[in-house]
């Protein structure tokens, strides 16, 4: 994810255990592989929402991760406010689509392949 508003992204690549993670979390809450850019347009294929981040820590031999911004996991269920109004979780979970929902549509960091995005959540509302 990325912490500067997208200035740099990290999509975790370097890290399989993490990768394998988040896609059995992905796949949990119904949402779907999408592209976000940086400021350099270069192109990162995530699952989570942008602004979601996951940090990797060591303490001693012990390897663990937290996150910050899950708020944003759970894709906006309303386009004039998308980040106040989300799915219910519940909600979200059991209603399994044939792609999933990204967690950026109708927002910037979700540009590439927008109409797609857009009309599966809109559809779901």
């Amino acid at each position: 994810g990325t912490c500067n508003g997208g200035r740099s992204i990290c999509d975790g690549r370097d890290d399989k255990e993490l990768l394998d993670f988040i896609d059995i979390l992905a796949d949990e809450l119904n949402l779907c592989e999408h592209i976000v850019r940086d400021i350099n347009r270069e192109p990162y294929n995530m699952k989570l929402a942008a602004d979601v981040e996951i940090h990797r820590v060591f303490e001693g031999s012990q390897k663990m991760y937290y996150g910050l911004d899950l708020g944003r996991l759970i894709p906006p269920n309303n386009e004039e406010f998308p980040l106040l109004h989300i799915f219910r979780t519940e909600y979200h979970k059991n209603r399994k689509s044939d792609h999933g929902l990204s967690s950026d549509a109708f927002l910037g960091f979700g540009s590439h392949n927008r109409r797609f995005h857009n009309e599966n959540v809109r559809f779901a509302i």
